[in-house]
């Protein structure tokens, strides 16, 4: 049941992390990234400036 609150969740935690990977290799500030993107991913902020990084993705 609990789960049906966290469909909209899943599916912020799928495209951070996959995008964590990778940057985590080139940023090592990424991995501090990755824990705070999960309450981050809600606002985006910080992802947009991760984003352009991995262009080539």
């Amino acid at each position: 049941m609990p789960i049906a609150h966290n469909p909209p969740y899943s599916h912020l935690f799928h495209p951070p992390p996959t995008v964590i990977l990778p940057i985590t290799p080139p940023s090592p500030n990424s991995h501090q990234a990755q824990p705070i993107i999960l309450p981050v991913g809600t606002r985006n902020p910080r992802q947009t400036s991760s984003r352009p990084s991995p262009p080539p993705s």
